[in-house]
């Protein structure tokens, strides 16, 4: 009977020790588990370093003050580029897009090396005061494995924000700008639409004529009814 109660002793030993040691690693893990501490997609030193050595900007630093229109200056290898340009947007903190613009290769982008570029980035006045530039590798192949970007943060200067209204403009006020345009005096017919429509800024920073349904009905009406050459 006591060699029996020996024997269970020993044996619940035997589990409280593996108990312990089971314990102890599983607390291990979830405690020192890098994966939990520093996600996968956190950018590393290095994908910052090669990323600078693909793209640079100029007169523009992380958390700088900005407003519209944004001048866009810097430097970029010709492989950022494709038919020498590359998209740049701006983004609030809820990462709605203010506006877009096409940046222009100054020089030949068919190279390996650094080629300038410049743009003038027009957007509408945020609803938050910070927000994010983006410069987007030109992907023509359309693949997410090829996407690559340049996330710049950005303070917008709100206090100051001045934004001009867009107006009809045009000898026929057939333009719809935030400038006065100097444009010859021939008249079309579709130009009758545009003295109801509404000339506003669009989802692109820009200005531009709204297509309204009572102004896309307008138009076509009018390209209808214009006798075919064929």
């Amino acid at each position: 009977m006591l060699m029996l109660n020996y024997k269970l002793l020993a044996l619940i030993l035997v589990f409280a020790f593996a108990a312990a040691i089971y314990l102890s690693l599983s607390f291990k893990f979830l405690t020192f588990n890098p994966t939990l501490s520093f996600p996968a997609n956190k950018p590393t030193n290095e994908a910052v370093k090669n990323l600078n050595n693909l793209i640079r900007l100029e007169k523009l630093l992380p958390g700088q003050l900005v407003s519209s229109p944004l001048v866009v200056t810097g430097q970029a290898r010709g492989n950022w580029y494709f038919e020498a340009s590359f998209p740049i947007s701006i983004y609030d903190a809820d990462g709605i897009e203010l506006g877009v613009v096409v940046a222009q290769a100054d020089g030949e982008w068919m190279t390996k090396k650094f080629v300038p570029f410049n743009a003038v980035l027009s957007f509408k006045k945020p609803a938050t005061s910070v927000g994010t530039l983006v410069l987007y590798k030109n992907n023509p192949s359309g693949l997410s494995e090829y996407d690559t970007e340049l996330r710049i943060p950005i303070k917008f200067d709100l206090t100051h924000w001045t934004e001009d209204a867009c107006k009809a403009t045009g000898c026929s006020r057939q333009i719809c700008s935030d400038q006065e345009v100097v444009t010859t005096c021939e008249f079309k017919n579709e130009y009758v639409c545009y003295r109801t429509a509404r000339c506003e800024r669009q989802k692109n920073g820009q200005c531009g004529w709204t297509p309204t349904e009572e102004l896309v009905a307008c138009l076509g009406t009018i390209f209808q009814a214009e006798p075919s050459f064929q």
